[in-house]
């Protein structure tokens, strides 16, 4: 798909300019920026699914610490103590915190 949007813009830049390849050229653009926009929606929805369960159990466990008043008395939670109280594989302090950052915004990364 991708690669045909491509090929039909490189034919109208190879070939005669006339009046209709400007639109052409446009349209196979917008086509392709189409082609991205959905590609780049499905990575989120596919991701969304698998990490429903997990989501869920940080967000309410951030909530429970941010509401406990723990923050003003032990600071932001770390990843790695997120992992510990989760009790996941998934959430080690190696993992990049772009994970806490797409959900919260509020975590600040193990050291």
């Amino acid at each position: 798909m991708v690669l045909d949007c491509f090929g039909k813009i490189e034919y109208e830049l190879a070939h005669a300019i006339d009046k209709h390849s400007k639109t052409l050229v446009a349209s196979n653009i917008e086509l392709f920026l189409n082609y991205c926009s959905r590609f780049y929606d499905r990575q989120f929805i596919t991701r969304e699914n698998v990490h429903k369960g997990i989501r869920e159990k940080f967000e309410s466990l951030l909530n429970n610490y941010f509401t406990s008043g723990k923050p003003s008395t032990e600071g932001l939670p770390s990843v790695a103590w997120c992992a510990r109280e989760l009790n996941e594989y998934t959430l080690s302090g190696r993992l990049h915190p772009y994970f806490t950052l797409v959900f919260t915004g509020r975590v600040k990364p193990s050291r």
